[in-house]
């Protein structure tokens, strides 16, 4: 359950630094949309973003260096009507995740399903954990 509180609106100094270097958030708590988790496994990363109403045709994911940048708009689907209530959100929206580090660019799959998308990222050689021989 989110409570509104007016500490919200402030920003720290951790989103004045994202604004400065990944530019300009839209819409409110921006940076928290989509929410996201982020689990590693032996060999991989998988990514789940909750992004319901929103189709594969209005997503656009991009990896720069560890960064993974999650580009989306989510069209209103009720222009004409007077709002009652709104808290839905709507509009585009721009995520960028910091990976820990550096995966492999040429096996990354993505799957969007149910509104969740799940991004398997594996772990490049050479951050994957090697056994050394003792002699």
């Amino acid at each position: 359950m989110y409570t509104y509180s007016i500490f919200n609106d402030m920003l720290s100094p951790l989103d004045i630094m994202d604004t400065f270097f990944f530019g300009e958030k839209t819409g409110r708590n921006a940076s928290n949309y989509p929410v996201v988790n982020m689990y590693e496994g032996h060999d991989t990363i998988e990514i789940r973003a909750l992004i319901p109403g929103i189709s594969p045709e209005n997503l656009n994911m991009e990896l720069h260096d560890e960064n993974l940048i999650l580009k989306g708009d989510k069209k209103n689907d009720r222009t004409e009507d007077t709002y009652l209530r709104a808290e839905r959100s709507f509009g585009s929206f721009t995520k960028t995740i910091r990976l820990p580090f550096r995966v492999n660019t040429e096996t990354i799959q993505a799957k969007l399903e149910n509104g969740v998308l799940r991004v398997t990222l594996e772990k490049s050689e050479e951050v994957k954990p090697r056994k050394i021989a003792i002699q």
